[in-house]
């Protein structure tokens, strides 16, 4: 390895090391003048628009894979999406990290007592929204109404489907 920091495998993993033990305090990579990014940093985001998210873990407690729980934010400042067993919509607003969620609806279908608990644990979550952040490629959710992060990793662009109204609940789907 001819440089400290290089892009082998050994140099991120010192770099990582090192911005740990520094207390991730500016430093510096040799030659690329960009700021490094450890793991647990927060990073700011400046806009949810557009992003669709995985739900991975809710108030600290891992979502099983058999629980599809998906949260959408569009540019008109709407959030919705699939919270395990019903869907749910309601309105967003994202200001300097600060994450308020109102006007929250869902559909009213009855499932399985662990999905159902997974479910109401999240939309708690998104009821007492206050921060966001992103944190090693993750978003992360802080609430009032929850102790613990919640946690969602980002769906790719290809798989959004289009909004559209289900008849039968009047929400959108």
């Amino acid at each position: 390895m001819t440089r400290i920091f290089g892009s082998t495998c050994l140099g991120a993993c010192a770099l990582v090391a090192a911005g740990l033990l520094a207390g991730c305090a500016g430093l510096q990579q040799q030659g690329t003048g960009s700021t490094p990014v450890a793991l647990g940093t927060k990073v700011a985001i400046p806009s949810l628009a557009g992003t669709r998210w995985q739900v991975v873990q809710v108030a600290d407690q891992p979502v099983p894979a058999s629980i599809n729980s998906s949260i959408q934010f569009d540019d008109q400042g709407h959030v919705f999406g699939s919270a395990g067993c019903n869907q749910f919509t309601g309105t967003y607003e994202l200001n300097n990290g600060s994450l308020r969620v109102e006007r929250l609806a869902t559909t009213r279908k009855l499932c399985f007592a662990a999905i159902m608990y997974q479910e109401e644990a999240l939309l708690r979550v998104l009821r007492g929204a206050e921060r966001v952040y992103l944190q090693a490629d993750e978003l992360i959710l802080e609430s009032a109404r929850e102790r613990g992060l919640s946690r969602m990793t980002p769906l790719p662009e290809a798989s959004l489907p289009s909004r559209t109204i289900n008849s039968d609940s009047g929400i959108d789907a």
